[in-house]
């Protein structure tokens, strides 16, 4: 594994995994996000928007 990819999974390692309330992750519902890590350095962030989101009706 690189440094950087050190530094990115030390940055992230908290949010790893987790699902944490964010207020500004969609402007029509109630949203949380989740950070994984997809592949070895690779970090994707995932909104999951409520049942009641006008937009995406509880897709993820």
């Amino acid at each position: 594994m690189s440094a950087a990819q050190d530094r990115m999974r030390n940055a992230f390692g908290q949010l790893l995994g987790r699902t944490t309330q964010h207020s500004d992750a969609c402007p029509d519902c109630d949203a949380d996000l989740r950070m994984v890590e997809q592949y070895e350095g690779v970090f994707v962030m995932t909104v999951l928007h409520d049942a009641t989101c006008p937009a995406y009706g509880g897709a993820s």
